[in-house]
């Protein structure tokens, strides 16, 4: 700006203005090649953009750094892009670049996060929130907090994980489409704690924003999020409604994700109608094409179970059960996993069976206050106290 300068004018040296917003906000680190170009077009030395002006070969070294860095996440090689940025973060520590310590910092977070390493993605991350002295632009935030949320949510921490979506939320313009995002995730932790007309009013704001400013894109996830809060709470009413629309909007720019996921509401939605033969047509359906997600899996060996239950089918329901069993997912979504398998059992006469499941419940409620599944443990005692079906 002293100089002068709009990001435009970087096209005459072939950096769009795009990538400059990219370097400015901390998004995406230059080369030492672009650095150099960018300092001669503007007359100054490339120390200027590190902290304390470290000598050129530590430019460079450190640029190189970067730059290999990039390029794994580039091609997606997140546990090779790890120690690139372990390796500029120590380099940037030893030498006093604090700035381009904390961008590392930002990054292995993130690549942590890509490996699944939720913990640690956590423990890189959340310094950064609390660390006045650290600068963070708006974008930078948004992803950090959205990757805070993921690794909460993953680690079966609901509660905290909201907390970071109203933070994020707080700092963004409602009109906007990082706003509409932060609905959405939001929406989908709150059914994940099972607060299914929260979780209906956040999506329809996302839908309705969505609308208002044409955001077709996130409109079909937004409806998407809608439809499986309403039919989480045993309503269909709108649903069908909102499924063809979302049919509609997908014509055009094809996403399997999302054709697979509303297959599975229409298989819900099915059974919710009594028309059980068909939703176990669209469970052979979503069988074939489910994902590798733990979520979308159980999710969908939930429904199979319910379905089971209803055609009296045993040999869906074992497989049900199995599959739930084995599942590696969050405490939360495994207390309500074993209460719907113990349920299936006591129907089916394996009444010890399902007191292991109830008793699995009880013992990860021990420490925790969850009134939800202390009430229905309470139920299946008092049931059980007097030979009873559940």
């Amino acid at each position: 700006m002293s100089k002068g300068w709009t990001q435009n004018a970087f096209r005459s040296i072939g950096i769009s203005a795009n990538l400059i917003g990219q370097y400015e906000s901390g998004r995406s680190l230059p080369s030492y090649e672009n650095i150099q170009r960018i300092s001669d077009v503007l007359q100054v030395s490339p120390s200027v953009f590190f902290d304390d002006h470290p000598k050129e070969d530590h430019h460079k070294l450190l640029t190189t750094l970067i730059q290999e860095a990039d390029r794994e996440e580039t091609r997606q090689a997140w546990e090779f892009a790890l120690p690139c940025w372990q390796a500029v973060e120590a380099f940037a520590r030893c030498h006093g670049l604090p700035s381009h310590q904390f961008t590392a910092q930002i990054r292995r977070g993130m690549v942590l996060t890509r490996l699944g390493r939720w913990q640690e993605a956590i423990d890189a991350l959340l310094p950064m929130l609390a660390n006045r002295a650290i600068p963070i632009s708006q974008d930078t935030l948004f992803d950090v907090l959205s990757n805070l949320a993921h690794c909460a949510r993953s680690l079966g921490l609901y509660h905290q994980a909201i907390t970071y979506l109203h933070i994020q939320g707080a700092s963004l313009d409602r009109s906007s489409k990082s706003w509409v995002k932060n609905r959405i995730n939001l929406g989908s932790v709150m059914m994940l704690l099972g607060d299914w007309s929260e979780s209906v009013s956040v999506y329809r704001e996302a839908v309705q924003t969505s609308e208002t400013y044409g955001y077709g894109d996130l409109l079909r996830w937004a409806l998407l999020g809608w439809s499986s809060a309403l039919l989480n709470q045993g309503v269909d009413v709108g649903v069908a409604d909102s499924l063809h629309r979302i049919e509609r909007l997908n014509q055009e720019e094809q996403n399997p994700d999302l054709s697979r996921r509303v297959l599975h509401n229409w298989m819900v939605y099915a059974r919710l109608q009594g028309d059980v033969m068909t939703s176990k047509m669209l469970f052979d359906a979503c069988q074939a094409s489910v994902g590798e997600d733990p979520e979308e899996i159980c999710t969908l060996w939930e429904e199979g179970l319910r379905i089971a239950m209803q055609l009296e089918d045993p040999n869906l329901g074992m497989a049900a059960v199995h599959q739930l069993t084995e599942a590696d997912i969050p405490i939360p979504m495994r207390r309500s996993m074993d209460l719907l398998i113990a349920e299936y059992l006591w129907q089916n006469g394996h009444t010890e069976d399902a007191r292991i499941y109830v008793s699995r419940v009880r013992l990860s409620l021990q420490g925790e206050k969850d009134p939800w599944a202390y009430r229905i443990v309470a139920l299946w005692d008092k049931f059980g106290e007097r030979g009873g079906n559940v």
